[in-house]
């Protein structure tokens, strides 16, 4: 059985979206019940002018003082990169949770939740609160073992696109993939779900669309 102590990462990276960088920070800190034993990592690219300016970045400051945050700033290449980049700088963590700005946290003591379902080997796929169609949307907890073993979440070969499949595949694949249907722990506030249009941020991942497709092909044969 895993400790319950153990250490929580939570990889986020934020892109042209300030407003939903602070809802999705105080959906993670209003709802832990253990913040000496989560670490929020954001990840933020400089040529982003939404979010790294002064304003912006002195609101992030006063957070930094409330909360366990680790914040760094990078080079803007694509999605995937932001979202694999910066992990290796924080080194004492045991389980990895991924969230977007589509994801806010809404599960009171989801840390307690993640850290009894999940385990340091394998991938567990934690539901949506929320559902089209009896569909739900699954946000990846990535244990540490699985991790440095490709020393990556998502294919550094995809860019935008497909990205869970893939992680799901692969864990499939090594035996190590785990869904959950309950309790759902966050809503998924997506255009694809019938939340507000595409932004132009959407839009320009989408143009990757049929190389990543292509990529994903491959994982599968």
């Amino acid at each position: 059985m895993e400790s319950k102590n153990q250490n929580l990462l939570i990889k986020y990276a934020c892109r042209s979206r300030p407003e939903s960088l602070f809802k999705i920070i105080t959906s993670v800190f209003n709802h832990a019940k253990d913040h000496e034993h989560i670490r929020l990592l954001i990840s933020i690219d400089k040529d982003d002018t939404m979010i790294y300016n002064k304003v912006t970045l002195l609101r992030l400051k006063y957070l930094l003082k409330r909360f366990p945050i680790s914040l760094y700033f990078g080079d803007h290449t694509d999605k995937v990169d932001s979202i694999n980049r910066d992990i290796d700088r924080v080194k004492d963590w045991d389980l990895l949770l991924h969230i977007t700005d589509f994801t806010p946290i809404t599960r009171d003591r989801f840390d307690t939740i993640i850290k009894r379902s999940c385990s340091k080997r394998r991938v567990t796929l934690l539901p949506s609160a929320n559902h089209i169609n009896n569909k739900h949307h699954y946000i990846p907890v990535v244990g540490r073992h699985f991790y440095d073993h490709y020393t990556y979440v998502y294919n550094p070969l995809l860019n935008a696109n497909f990205c869970l499949d893939e992680l799901s595949l692969r864990a499939s694949k090594d035996d190590a993939l785990k869904v959950i249907d309950h309790p759902p722990v966050h809503l998924y506030l997506h255009p694809r779900f019938g939340y507000g249009a595409p932004d132009d941020l959407l839009i320009s991942n989408s143009w990757s669309w049929r190389e990543d497709l292509h990529i994903i092909e491959n994982s599968r044969q």
